[in-house]
């Protein structure tokens, strides 16, 4: 805090002042998968969701991704990378769907869902990343 006297004209009594000067908060970032999710019997794809909070209005890239283990078989797959807009003290809804990437679809059951959220910090450009490893049980959708 900076303190402020001032004298006008050269007079006794003087004008006090304080001038307090603040940094903002850096941009902090959420990114939530939900536990429940589906899976399509048509396409073998996986459907995931859940959400993102911010502290400052920003565009938030999430990069996700699906595992699962079905009859001693590896059912990877990764959906497209999606976009959010964050904005302040509302959490943003994402939903993404993975398509697996061998024959074999994604079935009822727990995968694993990996969420990458990043986003630029507006007031000071530095990228902030956040990742979240969650099991999430599929339904059929």
């Amino acid at each position: 805090m900076l303190v402020v006297e001032q004298h006008c004209n050269g007079a006794a009594a003087a004008s006090y002042g304080h001038i307090r000067i603040s940094k903002p908060d850096p941009l902090a970032l959420t990114a939530d998968v939900a536990a429940d999710g589906t899976f399509s019997t048509l396409d073998g794809n996986a459907t995931i969701h859940g959400t993102v909070t911010c502290t400052l209005p920003v565009n938030v890239t999430l990069t996700p991704s699906v595992t699962q283990v079905a009859h001693r078989t590896i059912i990877r797959g990764a959906a497209p990378v999606a976009t959010v807009a964050c904005t302040p003290g509302t959490p943003a809804p994402w939903t993404v769907t993975a398509v697996p990437t061998g024959t074999t679809p994604f079935q009822r059951g727990d995968v694993e869902a990996v969420l990458k959220a990043t986003a630029s910090d507006p007031l000071y450009g530095e990228i902030l990343t956040t990742t979240q490893t969650v099991a999430v049980t599929l339904r059929k959708g």
